[in-house]
């Protein structure tokens, strides 16, 4: 089939589940399990096998959201608990889904609800102690989740101890404020293969950031369409004509233009 896609432009479209495929107007959510991520758009979601060489997309997707996660299509962004492996979390506004996964393989859909007190759906600030609207959220580190707000704001959510009960905190992270309200703010968020870099989605480009301190190496900030196959608006597939820095660390690309500069 061939689409026509908002901007007038034309390519063939990816035809899964149904024969007419809805156009993916931005990429919303992001997640990495083990070495394959899943990126959601506005009504689908893709599977890539990705390490530190070009994502690969994995049979059988892209799949729609609604067949899958029908309770909470509208999340803003999704994120995995640093406590508990198993458990993943989809925020929508001002309401948090815990999804546990289950079997060998943990793949994201064949997941389910988990109810606590009978409840599916517990409120951001009861769960994360903020009552921010999320563009993303991701986990920084094994003790904690970093959340980034549609208000600029960045916040970190842990637990510590206090009188023998694990407790939930949220503070603010100014220093982590890259990515204002003024300046488009970001679309989605997730781990990297490198455990010291996160990769962020903003419009039509993604890019890897050192966690300590907000540094992005030029060859590993990218546009979306020359790497994740079929993720495009309304599908397009997009050429694959910008090489991949396979099997470069991105802490070495940042020595790299040091030594030029």
């Amino acid at each position: 089939a061939v689409v026509s896609t908002q901007s007038g432009h034309y390519g063939r479209a990816v035809t899964p589940d149904r024969e007419q495929v809805p156009c993916q107007n931005y990429v919303r959510a992001a997640l990495r399990r083990a070495n394959y991520m899943y990126v959601f758009g506005s009504t689908m979601f893709f599977k890539y096998y990705y390490t530190n060489k070009r994502p690969l997309l994995q049979a059988g997707y892209p799949k729609f959201i609604e067949n899958h996660f029908p309770n909470f299509t509208d999340f803003s962004a999704v994120v995995n608990d640093p406590y508990n492996k198993k458990r993943v979390y989809f925020l929508v506004h001002d309401t948090v889904y815990a999804w546990v996964l289950g079997g060998k393989r943990d793949t994201l859909e064949l997941g389910q609800l988990e109810a606590k007190k009978n409840r599916k759906a517990r409120k951001m600030m009861k769960v994360f102690k903020t009552g921010n609207t999320m563009d993303g959220a991701v986990k920084f580190d094994s003790n904690s989740i970093f959340l980034f707000g549609n208000n600029g704001e960045v916040g970190k959510w842990y637990r510590r101890k206090e009188e023998g009960k694990s407790v939930g905190k949220y503070e603010v992270v100014d220093k982590w404020d890259y990515f204002g309200a003024e300046d488009d703010g970001i679309k989605a968020v997730t781990d990297s293969y490198f455990n010291n870099y996160a990769i962020f989605f903003k419009l039509d480009s993604y890019f890897f950031l050192r966690k300590s301190d907000g540094r992005i190496p030029k060859k590993f900030r990218r546009a979306i369409d020359s790497d994740f196959d079929k993720l495009s608006i309304c599908d397009v597939v997009a050429p694959l004509s910008d090489p991949y820095p396979e099997s470069l660390d991105p802490d070495q690309a940042l020595e790299d233009e040091e030594s030029v500069d």
